[in-house]
């Protein structure tokens, strides 16, 4: 062992040296320390580690556990944050999952109460969760379920000058947890009535007794009546709660017997059972038979004189008149457009004079649409007035289709 690990050594730790029985020419080391924050503690016979000085791959265990139960009678303050243990254990680079998770669980005292088992290198754990985490690199968070996520997570941890892995647990509770505490009965209580509510619901239950209707034709198990004739008023919960709080409020006149003096304790002269189906099939009928007594008569007169004379032969139809046709607009025709050509071309077909064109040729005028464009004051250099105007005519008669 590295002189590091011995400065670790705890008072009270044991140490041994010797040669394997197996091995005899190998050097075995066998340590267990147990310390309050940190604890190395070798699982196999194993060589020497070769990260952290010989004390192996660094782990970081963290666990959220789960809230504790309430006593009877405490309650718990929403949203309480539950603390959370934190360790930090070595084990070599060559133990298995297994191991590191038992020395993990170990070190934060929870031997026993997280429960798990490698079956066909998939991790099985019955309450708790396990991700894994490197600082400085991508692996975040990183799921652990299986041994081929743990040779992962040690491949690349060791690829570090000291390796050093953070485990992060979270308990959560077992399924027969869960099923006990639903079982367990409900602590909340009822709102406790105050005296008047107690007095209202001890008067109601007295006035629904004494008047229970037994009438079988009255559709209301709770009925006053109300005069002499015995017609039913339906006491339904807004007449009980008037007729009670009037009682307790010590209203003169009113008793079990005599309710308060309002029109909704009184029966409505001619009202009938909406309830009474035999009643209104009558009503219906009446109704009925009063619709054909008031229907007014109608009577059709089936005189077809002169129809027959429609059909006869000698029967001249009425000449319709022609329809008005309406009047052709005339066609205006489009203009003729004007041919293109050359200025001296235009010139012979408008028959001007022949030395128009030559005291004209100086100007380079390509054809007569461009005669426009050249004004009257530089035609006037060169043409006497009777050519200018001799010139100006044809080229209207040209713009007209007149030319060409």
């Amino acid at each position: 062992m590295s002189d590091a690990a011995d400065d670790d050594m705890a008072v009270g730790d044991s140490q041994y040296t010797g040669n394997h029985d197996d091995n005899p020419g190998t050097l075995v080391t066998i340590s267990v320390m147990v310390l309050r924050q940190m604890s190395f503690i070798p699982l196999t016979y194993s060589p020497e580690s070769q990260y952290n000085n010989g004390k192996g791959v660094r782990f970081h265990v963290s666990l959220v556990p789960l809230a504790p139960p309430l006593k009877k009678g405490e309650k718990r303050r929403k949203n309480k944050k539950i603390e959370t243990i934190n360790r930090t254990i070595y084990v070599h680079e060559e133990e298995s999952l297994a191991d590191v998770l038992e020395a993990a669980i170990k070190a934060i005292d929870y031997d026993g109460k997280l429960l798990f088992k490698v079956v066909a290198k998939d991790l099985r754990a019955s309450n708790f969760t396990v991700k894994w985490s490197i600082t400085c690199t991508d692996f975040k968070n990183m799921q652990l379920t299986t041994t081929d996520h743990f040779d992962e997570m040690l491949s690349e941890a060791v690829l570090k000058a000291t390796p050093a892995v953070k485990l992060d647990f979270v308990e959560f509770e077992l399924e027969e947890d869960k099923n006990d505490s639903d079982d367990e009965p409900s602590t909340s209580k009822k709102r406790k009535l105050t005296d008047e509510e107690e007095l209202m619901a001890e008067m109601i239950s007295q006035l629904k007794a004494a008047y229970n209707c037994s009438d079988k034709r009255c559709t209301s198990p709770t009925c006053y009546l109300g005069n002499a004739n015995g017609d039913h008023v339906r006491l339904t919960p807004i007449h009980l709660n008037t007729w009670a709080s009037a009682k307790l409020a010590g209203i003169e006149g009113v008793d079990l017997e005599h309710p308060p003096a309002d029109k909704m304790f009184q029966p409505v002269e001619g009202a009938d059972d909406v309830d009474d189906i035999a009643l209104l099939a009558r009503r219906r009928t009446q109704a009925n038979q009063a619709n054909k007594s008031t229907t007014p008569s109608m009577t059709i007169n089936n005189d077809f004189a002169g129809l027959a004379q429609l059909f006869r032969p000698d029967h001249a139809a009425t000449a319709l008149a022609p329809a008005h046709q309406p009047v052709p607009t005339p066609r205006i025709p489009s203009p003729v457009k004007p041919v293109q050509m050359s200025f001296a071309a235009f010139c012979l077909a408008a028959n001007l004079p022949i030395d128009i064109s030559a005291k004209l040729e100086i100007l380079e005028i390509a054809g007569p649409h461009l005669l426009e464009f050249i004004e009257n004051s530089v035609l006037h250099q060169y043409l006497s007035v009777g050519n200018r105007a001799a010139l100006r005519y044809a080229e209207s008669q040209w713009k007209k289709g007149l030319i060409g």
